[in-house]
């Protein structure tokens, strides 16, 4: 079975090495003569369930034809499908339920090209204009609305999973950056007078119409209280997560400029039920007051300038960008993907995270055949951490993708920034042991370079430019840096 669901997978643009799926069985399906399954979408089983796998086992039967359709808005879970009437003899069939065991996307349906084209075209548009003209952002309101638990890619559905699926598609294309919010509209205002003896808002202060019936026959009832007028907006977005759920910031500031629609706050006050009111009776001469918040959910989409700066700059940032890297080595790298890695490389955050940025990016320069990549993450990061810029494994990773000659004057840059001679030491001892393994040529080289860098005691040369100075006290060897 695990080859029938990487062969599906395939077949939908499902990379098993980020969704890591899990097929469950789900039914045994017997059609005898004359049986048929009417049209209809099939429902989400389980949390995660991206398709449906239906194995037919070997049994003799005519008719049972398939018939699928399809919106252009739509995820292989909602595919309108039915099974033809049985002619003769028994249909015999597994069905399977392809679940995600990550935040992963539902894969989409698009049959139509012309929307892909269009998006490419916006692509390329915004990011040519690197901010000049174009918003630095765009915060697109989605159909469906989702709780925080429920904020991540795997959990979309219908029309906002296909458009967030097409998109993901062009990411790595183009440099987007894609996150999920929530978007909270708050208005406050004066109440519409009349019905003034009815209403008995509960002692919180809050509307909660749910607690109370009707109550018309000469006593009390609750009110549905409207505005008379709106004396103040507000809309924030708060929650801002990337599309595994993980949290990016609290609150995103925008621009008005920024929002799709261009209304977007009016089109929330027009959402018939509120998410949350709250009601403050007359007093004396004042009138009484009405708050509402509505809540929706919202995609954050970001051209690739500002890719790096929106969804990786805050607290665990540049952490999270590590696996950026790590995760396109397994295809050719586009444009955008090497000046992510740089911006990973400058990040201020640099100097608390230098192994592990040099980890990533090192191991992105190997698959990627870039050995000046590789040599500028050793560079920018061995300031901060020495010789455990990059372990024994990267280094020998390093020497048998892109030679000696660009593992030696890392080697020197890292020795240089180390600050313990034993550490040094041990460097040149293993680099001597690595050099038995190597062409006899690379063999004499590190070796004859090992040996240049140990000195006998009363000189050091303490600078990379090679500056002769004062011996180290107490040392019976010191290193050439």
């Amino acid at each position: 079975m695990e080859k029938v669901v990487n062969t599906v997978c395939s077949a939908l643009g499902v990379d098993v090495n980020v969704s890591k799926p899990r097929c469950e069985l789900y039914k045994l399906l017997l059609y005898e003569t004359g049986s048929h399954f009417l049209s209809h979408v099939g429902i989400e089983k389980v949390n995660g369930m991206f398709a449906t796998i239906v194995v037919v086992l070997p049994s003799p039967f005519t008719g049972g034809a398939a018939h699928l359709s399809h919106g252009d808005m739509s995820t292989y879970t909602d595919v309108t499908h039915e099974i033809k009437p049985i002619t003769s003899g028994f249909r015999l069939a597994l069905s399977y339920n392809p679940v995600h065991m990550t935040q992963a996307l539902r894969p989409a349906l698009s049959t139509n090209a012309w929307i892909v084209d269009e998006l490419r075209r916006l692509c390329r548009l915004r990011n040519a204009d690197e901010g000049t003209y174009a918003p630095e952002k765009l915060v697109y309101l989605l159909d469906h609305k989702y709780s925080r638990a429920k904020l991540n890619a795997g959990a979309l559905k219908g029309a906002d999973a296909h458009r967030v699926a097409l998109l993901a598609d062009l990411a790595r294309e183009y440099g987007i950056g894609l996150g999920l919010a929530h978007a909270v509209c708050h208005l406050v205002g004066s109440i519409e007078s009349g019905d003034l003896g009815y209403d008995f808002p509960p002692s919180d202060g809050y509307y909660q119409p749910w607690r109370y019936a009707d109550r018309s026959r000469g006593r009390r009832r609750a009110v549905c209280y409207e505005f008379e007028e709106i004396e103040g907006r507000e809309m924030t977005i708060e929650h801002f997560v990337d599309l595994d759920g993980t949290l990016v910031a609290k609150e995103l500031e925008y621009d008005d400029s920024e929002t799709f629609p261009e209304d977007l706050i009016e089109d929330m006050e027009r959402l018939q039920n509120c998410d949350r009111e709250k009601y403050q009776g007359y007093q004396g001469n004042y009138a009484g007051s009405l708050e509402r918040w509505y809540h929706r959910s919202v995609l954050i989409i970001c051209p690739g300038w500002n890719t790096f700066s929106l969804l990786y700059s805050g607290e665990g940032g540049l952490l999270r960008a590590c696996t950026k890297p790590e995760s396109t080595c397994t295809s050719p790298p586009t444009k955008f993907d090497h000046s992510f890695a740089e911006e990973v490389l400058l990040s201020s955050e640099l100097p608390r995270h230098a192994s592990r940025v040099a980890s990533a990016v090192c191991h992105a320069g190997l698959s990627w055949n870039d050995a000046a990549l590789w040599t500028l993450a050793i560079k920018r990061c061995c300031p901060y951490a020495g010789l455990a810029t990059l372990p024994d494994d990267g280094m020998l990773a390093g020497l048998m993708r892109v030679g000696w000659p660009a593992v030696c004057p890392s080697s020197e840059t890292m020795l240089y920034h180390e600050k313990r001679n034993a550490s040094r030491l041990g460097l040149l001892a293993r680099f001597t042991l690595w050099a038995e393994t190597q062409p006899l040529e690379m063999t004499q080289a590190m070796r004859s370079w090992a040996q240049s860098r140990i000195q006998p005691s009363g000189s050091s040369v303490d600078s990379e430019a090679g500056l002769t100075g004062p011996p180290a006290k107490r040392r019976k060897t010191t290193l050439k840096s």
